[in-house]
């Protein structure tokens, strides 16, 4: 897997569609859809780590757009979806997340977020572009496809 350090950019690529996360539109407004979307290599696909306060195996990330400065948020509530929201200042919980191994020998990780412990899920399967993504539970062991994303660093 990658080596992810505070600062890295990243994007990353559903294992099911090839679809980047991706913020819709590259709206900085609070509440801005984060969709999985044909890669296009756009700054609203792409993703700064900022490291929290990490304890265990894995590090707790802030995960901010490039584009706008946003960041990616469990909205808890019907379906859990993840928009983008301005950073909190506290680390929000909706606003933590880990890059939990699931395949390490191909970089795939499962996007966990530390308040529902549910993971970043592309809900739509088609390849089309313009997915929703919301908060559902899962296990590295029975890991879906549309749980698996490819981390890459950008640039």
């Amino acid at each position: 897997m990658v080596n992810l350090i505070n600062g890295t950019v990243v994007a990353f690529v559903n294992l099911l569609t090839l679809e980047c996360l991706d913020l819709s539109n590259g709206y900085a407004t609070d509440n801005t859809p984060i969709i999985g979307y044909n890669c296009h290599s756009g700054a609203n696909q792409q993703w700064t780590l900022i490291e929290q306060n990490s304890v265990g195996a894995w590090p707790v990330w802030s995960v901010i757009n490039k584009a706008t400065g946003s960041a990616m948020d469990l909205v808890v509530g019907p379906s859990n979806p993840i928009r983008g929201f301005q950073p909190s200042a506290s680390n929000a919980p909706g606003q933590s997340w880990r890059l939990v191994s699931a395949q390490p020998d191909f970089g795939l990780v499962m996007i966990q977020n530390t308040l529902t412990n549910t993971y970043a899920t592309l809900l739509d399967t088609s390849v089309d572009g313009g997915h929703a993504i919301a908060g559902y539970s899962g296990s590295v062991e029975e890991a879906q496809q549309s749980q698996l994303w490819k981390v890459s660093v950008v640039g």
